[in-house]
């Protein structure tokens, strides 16, 4: 409980819930800033990831862009998870910055 007002707890938890979706806010944003806001959420709300971890992770998952998801899972483990969140933001913003060169190398015109 943030501050001991249980209210508030209550308000950044269902602030939690509606901010899962990366681009929620704004859809240009990268997903280092999905990770902080929901890092900041998770801290305001009292959610550690150690105590609810596959809660969080779940969050995470089901929260990023579809586009992401397809390109992320050759990196998975064998369960088809990442071994922490850390690692999971990690290599989903590196796989969110490939697709960006890539994009940017498709809309380039012949020969250039």
């Amino acid at each position: 409980m943030m501050y001991g007002d249980m209210d508030r707890g209550l308000n950044v938890a269902r602030k939690s819930y509606y901010d899962i979706p990366q681009g929620y806010y704004n859809t240009n944003k990268n997903l280092r800033a999905y990770a902080n806001r929901l890092r900041r959420n998770w801290r305001e709300a009292e959610w550690d990831k150690v105590q609810f971890p596959l809660m969080v992770y779940n969050m995470v998952w089901a929260g990023l862009k579809a586009d992401l998801l397809p390109k992320l899972k050759p990196f998975t483990k064998a369960n088809w998870k990442f071994n922490t969140i850390d690692e999971l933001f990690d290599c989903a913003a590196d796989v969110e910055t490939e697709l960006e060169k890539y994009d940017k190398q498709q809309q380039m015109p012949p020969g250039e």
